[in-house]
């Protein structure tokens, strides 16, 4: 169920307007969330230096390549909030937010409130 949702997220961010290396990265992050993703890999995997890569995906997509990562992650930790009992600290860190702090800052700055009053309002279990 979890791998569907993460499939159809995925297919309605996609927009046909960007080139195929922007969407390759964006494939790529959104499906390696949990590991450690730098610009350097990303742009080895496009064929791009990173300044170029930085460039063109900023231009393309509004967003710093860092940037869409957070957001990205944030979205899945909404997801995991949402339908499962896992403490924040455990998806945090799998998440590669540097600590659970950290974390429920992003969060809040994010989505306008806190990982736990999130979890308790959108309950889908």
């Amino acid at each position: 169920m979890y791998e569907d949702f993460i499939k159809r997220v995925h297919r309605l961010r996609m927009n046909p307007a960007w080139s195929v290396q922007v969407r390759s990265c964006i494939e790529y992050i959104e499906f390696h969330l949990t590991e450690d993703l730098t610009i350097g890999e990303l742009a080895k995997r496009a064929s791009y230096t990173e300044y170029y890569l930085s460039h063109k995906f900023k231009e393309e997509t509004g967003l710093s390549i860092n940037t869409f990562i957070r957001s990205a992650r944030i979205g899945r930790a909404k997801a995991l909030l949402a339908g499962t009992d896992l403490p924040v600290g455990k998806f945090a860190e799998e998440l590669h937010f540097c600590s659970s702090s950290y974390f429920s800052a992003r969060f809040q700055e994010t989505v306008g409130m806190l990982p736990a009053r999130y979890r308790k309002e959108n309950r889908r279990l």
